[in-house]
């Protein structure tokens, strides 16, 4: 399981990791629709990834319910779930 910050801010949601171009990062942005779905695309770069030019493709998919977001979709090749749900800043 990896945890990430997810910034959700109005409908729109931003996870941000890692430093771009290096090894570990990974971006996704996208928004929460009037239905309460939601997508979102990115790239990820593996921590494990030694050509650093090249990274992962990321889209995720899912539905939004009360305070939690939960979906699935790809990272490159490898599928994958998500569930987001909100925290408080220490």
């Amino acid at each position: 399981m990896l945890r990430l910050p997810a910034l959700i801010q109005q409908r729109e949601i931003r996870i941000e990791a890692g430093q771009v171009g290096l090894p570990g990062y990974l971006r996704a942005y996208g928004a929460i629709g009037e239905d309460g779905g939601f997508k979102l695309q990115g790239a990820h770069l593996p921590r494990s990834q030694r050509i650093i030019s090249t990274e992962d493709p990321l889209e995720l998919w899912g539905r939004a319910e009360g305070e939690r977001l939960e979906g699935s979709g790809t990272i490159g090749k490898r599928r994958c779930s998500v569930a987001m749900t909100r925290a408080e800043l220490p």
